[in-house]
């Protein structure tokens, strides 16, 4: 049976609006610079150098979760006045 769609966050610099979406939501910024650093946590960290280019939108919150150190050199989201 396949993955539903709605299920995965595809890493590609071609959808980087799945990523952006997901830093926003957790109030990251979604700069460049914060995607670039995220996707390198999700293929070093998360998914271990492996070739996939989706990850399901769980395990990213999982890793948040369980590893938040993973996570402390993304730039948070500046609230404007």
């Amino acid at each position: 049976m396949p993955n539903s769609d709605w299920k995965l966050v595809n890493t590609g610099k071609k959808e980087s609006y799945e990523l952006e979406h997901w830093l926003e939501k957790k109030e990251y910024s979604t700069s460049g610079e914060n995607f670039k650093k995220l996707t390198k946590t999700i293929e070093t960290k998360i998914k271990e150098d492996h070739s996939e280019k989706v990850i399901q939108w769980s395990e990213l919150d999982s890793a948040l979760e369980n590893h938040p150190s993973w996570f402390s050199d993304l730039a948070p989201m500046v609230h404007k006045k």
